[in-house]
């Protein structure tokens, strides 16, 4: 293969040689699959002892799509497969017992099969051992390579620009069998490979960590407002001859209440909002969150679709969100000369809160560092005083505030959260030792979160280095960054 570039008088053209024999084996001729850097990708892992993918796979398989409920057998969906490490936050589950279920073990790699996130994958730990998958999703088992290795390669730059081009159709992306059968993977050594292993691990552990301490806080702040285990009045009904427990639905109101809150749809009036409330109030002083704003709500903006790039500056939506920060998946990105001119007015900044308002509304998160990029107009910003800010999305996030939303949605999720249903969200006070408890381990859990994305990059840039050098530049580099962030990798 051959790439050069013409000089034109106009334009410049870069074009590609490409010898019969060489167009693999699924004889293809569309002229991206063979534009200038994946024929360079390509010459670098043709330089390293390399073998294919498929020569190492003993089981290649799809998931089911299975009815799910809250506890079970943990069910691995899309949105779970991110970049190397499996996300548990939104986790389902199925019901133990189910027959025909396909499980997985420690080492098999998942990959989105299909639609947003295609060609994501992540490795099984030991914490998703025997745990099952949707059917949007594609396990595949190897043997005689290290999984953690190869999941890493095919996770950074390289390995994604790569396995993009196997990509079946281009309105919507599909991954199967034979997306897999041409693709090569570098060899290093077994040291190589296991110590990218021993770094994926450490990263699990600090995301468990990091979870473990998201949890404790979580729990003390239930504990203290007295909800740990709450959970509605029922009340018994007998159908068929079986008694069963329902929460109870019923509510006798004053008109004058209905037309002052303007709201007439029975499930505003559930007895259980009534119960949460007044729970609420036997254990600590509720304000408005309005008495903690030091300036109105910013709001985002929507730029438009006709303005997304390729590539650029990041342009933050609500899918982007998360309360343990901003994930990248599905980013969309605006221009520089775009991004300058509403930087001033939309551009978060370290200490603001981000709150969703639309779509999944109630998702806070504050920003641990200044950000580049524009928020879009189902996010607003909060700057707050006289509160621990971690507490604060802490009580957004928990039960507290979601049954809030709950209630104003009249019993179902709302779409769009209105500026004034925002601004009168009822904040419990909790003393401001606890407070501070409470803010400290969730900064705990976010910088353990940190360094398990740091472990991540350093296992990425490693084998990145291995590809365009060699073994010893990425070990080198590994151990330097370990020492800087005083990690120890046994």
């Amino acid at each position: 293969m051959i790439t050069a570039t013409h000089k034109g008088k106009y334009h410049d053209v870069e074009y590609s040689i490409v010898h019969v024999s060489e167009l693999e084996g699924e004889l293809r001729i569309d002229a991206e699959y063979y534009e200038s850097k994946y024929i360079n990708i390509l010459s670098k892992i043709n330089s390293k002892n390399n073998n294919l993918f498929w020569n190492y796979v003993v089981k290649f398989e799809a998931g089911k799509n299975l009815p799910q409920c809250k506890k079970g057998i943990p069910y691995i969906r899309t949105q779970n497969v991110r970049q190397i490490i499996i996300e548990k936050e939104g986790l389902s589950y199925v019901e133990l017992g189910k027959e025909n279920l396909k499980l997985l073990k420690q080492g098999d790699i998942l990959f989105v099969r299909v639609g947003v996130g295609v060609g994501d994958c992540s490795v099984v730990d030991k914490e998703f051992e025997n745990a099952t998958f949707s059917d949007n999703v594609i396990s595949i088992r190897l043997k005689k390579i290290n999984p953690f290795f190869v999941t890493v390669f095919l996770n950074t730059e390289t390995g994604k620009q790569y396995f993009s081009h196997v990509f079946k159709g281009t309105a919507r992306p599909l991954i199967s069998k034979e997306n897999f059968q041409n693709i090569k993977i570098p060899i290093p050594s077994d040291t190589f490979q296991k110590f990218i292993e021993k770094l994926v691990l450490k990263a699990y552990k600090e995301r468990q960590k990091a979870e473990q301490l998201y949890k404790q806080a979580e729990e003390i702040l239930l504990e203290e407002l007295g909800l740990k285990n709450w959970k509605p009045k029922t009340k018994k009904i007998k159908i068929g001859g079986q008694e069963f427990k329902e929460e109870k639905n019923i509510s006798i109101r004053m008109l004058s209440d209905v037309i002052k809150a303007d709201r007439m749809d029975a499930e505003y009036w559930e007895p259980k909002y009534d119960e949460f409330l007044n729970k609420l109030e036997e254990k600590a002083i509720l304000k408005p969150l309005k008495e903690f704003l030091s300036s109105k709500l910013l709001k985002g903006i929507e730029v438009g679709s006709g303005n997304y790039q390729e590539k650029g500056v990041s342009f933050i939506r609500v899918s982007n969100i998360t309360k343990f920060g901003i994930i990248e998946r599905d980013q969309k990105y605006i221009s520089e000369e775009f991004y300058s001119d509403l930087k001033d007015k939309f551009e978060p900044k370290k200490g603001e809160i981000l709150l969703t308002k639309d779509a999944t509304p109630g998702i806070a998160y504050v920003l641990k560092e200044d950000i580049k990029g524009i928020i879009a107009g189902g996010i607003v910003r909060l700057k707050v005083k006289n509160i621990e800010k971690e507490y604060l999305t802490l009580v957004i996030n928990s039960i507290v505030g979601q049954m809030q939303i709950l209630k104003e949605g009249g019993g179902s999720i709302i779409s769009h959260w209105k500026p004034s249903q925002i601004e009168n969200l009822l904040i419990p006070l909790l003393d401001s030792e606890t407070q501070q408890k409470i803010s400290h381990l969730i900064q705990q859990s976010f910088e353990a979160r940190e360094n398990s994305k740091k472990l991540l990059e350093i296992s990425k840039r490693i084998v990145e280095l291995y590809i365009e050098k060699d073994e010893k530049e990425g070990l080198n580099y590994a151990r330097n960054k370990l020492n800087e962030l005083n990690i120890e990798i046994n």
